[in-house]
């Protein structure tokens, strides 16, 4: 004997929604990353590289395959540069954000500088599981202010020979002076 049906509902919208939205948001955030040329990594607490955005890649000659899942470190940095980005990364465990700069290696093994401003990544219960950096790239930078410390050196170079220069005709044009003076008091 049939009685009838009983239905449950669950209205999910606002979980929707709220899913939507956050991904527009996360989106939006991304574009003006990128378009801003500004390098996105995000990595574990092991420094294991979770993700990392178009800019970075371009950045450092990198393909996204080439360093999803590598330990960041020991990829992307000299052995020297390795022990500053573990020191950072246990600051950041702490929840501590810091700004730097450091030499980056790119895929062709060429030097790169960057500034780094990284902090801790949370999850939603508030605990840091890994850390999210944001990369400026000023190698041209560095080229330039090494460029204008070399033309200080050599402006200071021809500045002594200037000297140098004018004390000699100083000198050379004062003995004709002398020898006049001392033939009229004589």
């Amino acid at each position: 004997e049939f009685i009838g049906n009983l239905w449950a509902y669950a209205d999910h919208t606002i979980e929707t929604r709220f899913y939507d939205t956050l991904n527009y948001e996360r989106e939006k955030y991304m574009n003006i990353i990128a378009n801003m040329e500004i390098g996105l990594l995000e990595v574990d607490n092991e420094d294991r590289i979770l993700s990392v955005n178009n800019a970075f890649l371009k950045m450092t000659n990198y393909s996204e395959e080439d360093l999803i899942g590598k330990v960041g470190f020991e990829v992307l940095v000299s052995k020297e540069e390795a022990y500053r980005i573990k020191e950072k990364n246990a600051q950041r465990i702490e929840g501590e954000s810091s700004i730097y700069e450091i030499e980056y290696l790119t895929k062709d093994k060429q030097k790169r500088h960057m500034v780094i401003s990284g902090g801790p990544n949370r999850d939603i219960q508030g605990n840091v599981i890994g850390s999210i950096g944001i990369h400026l790239d000023i190698t041209k930078l560095k080229e330039l202010e090494s460029l204008r410390e070399e033309l200080i050196g050599d402006l200071k170079e021809s500045n002594e020979e200037l000297r140098n220069y004018a004390h000699v005709v100083s000198h050379d044009l004062k003995t004709p002076l002398r020898s006049i003076s001392a033939a009229m008091n004589w």
